[in-house]
């Protein structure tokens, strides 16, 4: 196929999929007589692995780039690639600057995060890339004078464990090692994005049940008028249905 018909296959534009490729992230086509084009069913594949790491995810491309050459060697490693993924998660612009707090205060949040860690006997590197920017989040709380709010990391270290868990369990014995590598690689990067999500989501609705209950009347009212409608214009209630 042409690369136009890999952007319509994708969903991918085409001057994407040409930085794609010129970051290494993708294959360059094989062009053969058969096939001028010269991408086929695997390109489809990476574009679509790449803009799920990179453009959803957002994964650095530098990130992207060394799990995708763990994921194309011979014996894929998922705790190498997984480190990556986790790296390029962590990486992403925006994330908490390390250093910004006073050196108390950090020196609080590592130990408050170092009891945690010792409490649940999770057993982690002593390098977890993950570790810097939550101790940065803990320390930022403190610095803020938000310390309370740290009464909830307890509770979001059991959500994250059975998430983990439910992760973990979705990875099929029988899978062969560079679909393991995806998989978890995957569920990393967009895991992120439905947890952020998720959680913005329920915040939203808690808060609209705590603050604006009058809404929650308001809707109950208008889908037992609206019931109503539909019973008087069938002629027939719950009972003469």
């Amino acid at each position: 196929m042409r690369i136009s018909q890999l952007s319509e296959q994708t969903g991918v534009p085409i001057p994407r999929i040409k930085y794609y490729i010129r970051e290494g992230l993708v294959p360059r086509a094989t062009v053969t007589a058969e096939d001028p084009g010269g991408y086929g069913s695997d390109h489809v594949h990476r574009v679509r692995l790449v803009r799920a790491m990179v453009t959803i995810g957002g994964m650095s491309i530098a990130s992207a780039r060394a799990v995708l050459a763990e994921l194309d060697s011979p014996q894929p490693q998922v705790p190498v690639a997984l480190g990556q993924g986790i790296i390029g998660v962590n990486a992403r612009p925006g994330d908490p600057d390390p250093g910004g707090g006073t050196p108390s205060s950090r020196e609080r949040a590592a130990a408050l995060i170092d009891a945690l860690i010792a409490d649940r006997d999770w057993n982690l590197a002593a390098d977890e890339p993950a570790l810097a920017p939550l101790i940065t989040a803990v320390e930022t709380m403190i610095d803020t004078g938000h310390e309370d709010l740290l009464g909830h990391l307890d509770v979001y270290a059991e959500a994250a464990e059975r998430i983990a868990g439910a992760d973990i369990a979705s990875l099929a014995p029988t899978d062969d090692p560079a679909a393991i590598v995806e998989k978890s690689v995957l569920g990393t990067v967009l895991g992120s994005v439905f947890i952020d999500s998720l959680r913005k989501l329920a915040h939203s609705d808690r808060a609209r049940r705590l603050f604006w209950p009058a809404e929650d009347i308001a809707r109950a009212a208008r889908e037992d008028s609206a019931e109503a409608g539909e019973f008087g214009e069938s002629g027939k209630g719950p009972e003469g249905a």
